[in-house]
């Protein structure tokens, strides 16, 4: 997380190593993620962090 600063947007894309980085960004006020992942964005919405889920065409047969 030192990599990370208050007011960066950053991508999380689908993975479960990404999605372990939630807990650390929750300890900023203002980062904003954005991710194409419904599970993480859904976790990141629960730990008070800025979400925008990347829209497109949902498929039956995925998992979440």
């Amino acid at each position: 997380s030192t990599l990370l600063k208050e007011g960066q947007n950053i991508i999380i894309d689908s993975s479960s190593t990404a999605a372990c980085m939630l807990p650390y960004i929750a300890k900023f006020n203002s980062i904003t993620i954005f991710t194409n992942n419904l599970s993480t964005a859904l976790r990141a919405i629960e730990l008070g962090i800025n979400t925008y889920c990347i829209g497109g065409k949902t498929n039956a047969k995925s998992s979440l």
